[in-house]
């Protein structure tokens, strides 16, 4: 697997602020690592990605992968943590719900909101 020089990552991390729109996916990458941190603790489990349609963050691609800024941060990370996943796109609704239902689950990018804040670790 290519190493990614600092330079490149930190170019990467700015393509990706520049294009946020909204807060909750610069919330979104303050969190990346705890969202990871269960995985250090249950490496047989295996973690579940989901997400919503919102471009540039997350899309769907000419090819029906997901895509976007933020699907590429959450791929680089998985690589590094050797974390493997498929990063499923759903209805937000849908999306939310499995992540406060199932264990193992990883949702991304939300607004952190003080309505949602109990259901977080």
């Amino acid at each position: 697997m290519p190493a990614i020089n600092k330079a490149r990552e930190n170019e990467l991390q700015l393509k990706l602020y520049q294009k946020s729109r909204h807060c909750g996916v610069i919330a979104m990458l303050c969190s990346i690592p705890m969202l990871f941190s269960s995985a250090l603790y249950s490496k047989s489990l295996p973690l579940h990605f989901y997400t919503e349609h919102n471009p540039p963050g997350e899309y769907l691609n000419e090819q029906v992968q997901v895509s976007g800024a933020t699907v590429a941060l959450v791929r680089l990370l998985q690589q590094r943590l050797a974390e493997p996943g498929d990063i499923e796109l759903l209805p937000w609704a849908r999306a939310y719900e499995y992540a406060l239902k199932q264990p193992h689950t990883v949702l991304f990018s939300t607004v952190r909101n003080p309505a949602r804040e109990a259901h977080f670790q």
